[in-house]
């Protein structure tokens, strides 16, 4: 259990993330609607909050646009998230389950997703991180693996710049930029997915998932795997960083 506040930060590498997602989709406790807030949660870099009580009337799949208004967010100021293909494919699910709920992602009672499911869950599969250490774990694969400008990067964490001279020109929201910075973390995840069984790190801990086939009704279909068949908005690709084994890293 994460009793300590150092604990309360865990993150996991970001050559790890990846392994985790496969991990919860594998999940036969674990109700749908949580796998797939949990998946986009990592795609979108958003909190926990955000997610679990996100409305339709936010998200314009169309556009590929989730727009969370200022009062829902932290800093009092109306965030624009970018949806890569694969965020839009959650959706899709999503919808299917929800039954007309106006909850994005409903329990199966209809009510929201509570606020200690998501750190319930990642303790039950021993993935050694909680839900706000995917937001570090994403800040540090830009910061390390990307030439994204950290402008760009900050934005995307809907982080409000603290210089008061250089927020005064810090008028746009550098949205298009954005996307294509989701859409890089997108393939990043896609890519190490790919390359490796599905584990999840935890301390002095190497648990191993679901390899085969899944036919549970809770399975998430594997990305790329939806009725969705627009054409991938992804257009970079990077190799990405892994040197020796897996370690546990505390931001």
């Amino acid at each position: 259990m994460w009793e300590s506040t150092r604990e309360s930060r865990l993150a996991l590498p970001h050559k790890d993330v990846a392994a985790a997602i496969e991990t919860v989709r594998g999940s036969a406790s674990a109700q749908p609607a949580v796998k797939l807030a949990f998946e986009f949660l990592v795609l979108t870099a958003t909190q926990s909050g955000e997610v679990r009580l996100a409305t339709w009337t936010e998200i314009d799949t169309a556009g590929a646009v989730w727009t969370i208004s200022a009062m829902r967010m932290k800093a009092k100021r109306e965030h624009r998230v970018p949806l890569c293909r694969r965020a839009l494919e959650i959706l899709d699910a999503a919808r299917a389950l929800g039954d007309g709920n106006p909850l994005v992602f409903p329990m199966r009672s209809g009510k929201a997703i509570s606020a200690t499911t998501l750190p319930k869950m990642l303790q039950n599969h021993r993935i050694a991180a909680v839900a706000h250490g995917f937001r570090s774990s994403f800040r540090d694969w830009a910061a390390e693996e990307t030439d994204h400008p950290r402008g760009v990067i900050e934005a995307a964490l809907a982080h409000v710049v603290q210089n008061k001279v250089e927020a005064a020109y810090a008028r746009s929201d550098l949205f298009e930029r954005r996307r294509r910075l989701m859409d890089d973390w997108a393939m990043h995840l896609e890519e190490r997915r790919s390359q490796a069984p599905a584990t999840a790190i935890a301390p002095r801990q190497r648990v191993i998932g679901m390899t085969a086939p899944c036919h549970s009704p809770n399975h998430i279909p594997p990305a790329g795997q939806s009725r969705l068949n627009a054409p991938c908005l992804l257009d970079r690709s990077r190799p990405s960083a892994d040197a020796g084994g897996p370690v546990l890293r505390r931001p």
